[in-house]
């Protein structure tokens, strides 16, 4: 087959287009993500710190495809499907739209389970290594 040279690649001439890959999230969810990303609790800064050292493949303030909306997780790991939701103070108030938030969030086949800790919970877990057996389990 014949090659032509376009932009900085080089395709077959009968090939499919490669297409520019596309954001598919709009922007004002992107950047409230990046800001949450940048800033993340206490309880999410530690958790972070021991996945990064067990080498652990998660996802840190990932944007889920709801039906009309779109919820930003705390943990998602992929490979077991598991959300876990490090929860602070306020979500004492609204434990009702956290259970429905969690089941739409299963309902997109994307995740099997939510996990939901307290931020004080978290350090206790962590200290007392009951997190290395929650990672233990997952991977």
């Amino acid at each position: 087959l014949e090659k032509r040279k376009t932009h900085f690649f080089t395709r077959k001439k009968n090939s499919r287009k490669i297409k520019k890959k596309k954001n598919k999230f709009p922007t004002r969810v992107r950047e409230f993500q990046r800001k949450m990303r940048l800033n993340p609790a206490w309880a999410e800064r530690d958790l972070l710190r021991v996945l990064k050292e067990k080498n652990i493949n998660f996802q840190f303030q990932r944007i889920i495809k709801l039906d009309s909306w779109y919820a930003i997780v705390d943990f998602w790991f992929p490979a077991t499907k598991i959300v876990l939701e490090l929860d602070g103070k306020w979500h004492d108030e609204r434990v009702d739209k956290d259970k429905r938030r969690d089941n739409e969030i299963i309902n997109t086949g994307m995740v099997k389970r939510v996990i939901r800790i307290k931020n004080k919970t978290s350090r206790y877990l962590i200290k007392n290594h009951f997190i290395d057996k929650f990672i233990s389990a997952i991977s």
